[in-house]
Parts: structure tokens; sequence; C-alpha cells
């Protein structure tokens, strides 16, 4: 969430959520995303937020409708 739009590294971010320096099977992030797209994705087959980028890792795509927007005053 702190970096939408930039693609975060598997092990960088194994290593931040299990706060450990062994990421040998990242298959447990893969479980976590995996339950995350289910929790917020309309479509998780087809995700729209949280994307996987192969053989690098994730980025969250925050597209500008689904940001709030600023209302001018009438």
């Amino acid at each position: 969430m702190e970096h939408p739009g930039e693609v975060i590294n598997r092990e960088d971010m194994f290593r931040e959520a299990w706060e450990t320096d062994y990421t040998g099977d990242t298959r447990s992030l893969d479980v976590h995303m995996s339950w995350l797209r289910q929790a917020v994705e309309e479509n998780p087959r087809h995700p729209k937020f949280i994307k996987t980028i192969r053989g690098v890792g994730y980025r969250l795509d925050v597209e500008a409708e689904t940001k709030p927007r600023n209302r001018k005053s009438i």
C-alpha cells in the first residue's frame, strides 16, 4: 500500500511480512496474495488491483477512478 504502482520483489515482501531472512520457499506468500485478492478483487481470476509480475513479484495498481476526487464547491 505504501508503494502503489511499484513492483515489489517477492523476497522483499516475504522478509517484511514474516521478518525472516529465509526466502527459500515463498509459496506462503502466493497463498496469502490469493487470499488478499479474494477479499479485494471483483474477479480474483482477473485481478484489477493486485498484479503478479512474473519472475519478480507483485504490483498494486490503483487507478485514478478509485482514488477520492476533490469536489469543487458550487
